[in-house]
């Protein structure tokens, strides 16, 4: 019988990271194409301020985008 191979506990995180991958490449190009590091090379602002000075229209997915890239 082949000599059996050491059993060393696997972690999970790569696969975690090729998972998110996606999402974080997306919300940073989303952020580039609205034009959010521009408002921001000034300094930090609020939400409201960001949203206000790139353009976007008050609505409850304008604040969910807003705070996806955090």
């Amino acid at each position: 019988m082949p000599e059996s191979l050491g059993t060393q506990p696997v972690s999970a995180e790569p696969l975690w990271r090729l998972g998110t991958a996606y999402f974080s490449r997306k919300v940073t190009l989303t952020a580039a194409e609205l034009g959010v590091f521009t408002v921001l090379a000034d300094g930090p602002l609020t939400a409201e301020q960001l949203r206000r000075r790139s353009g976007q229209a008050q609505s409850r997915s304008s604040g969910n985008r807003l705070r996806s890239r955090v």
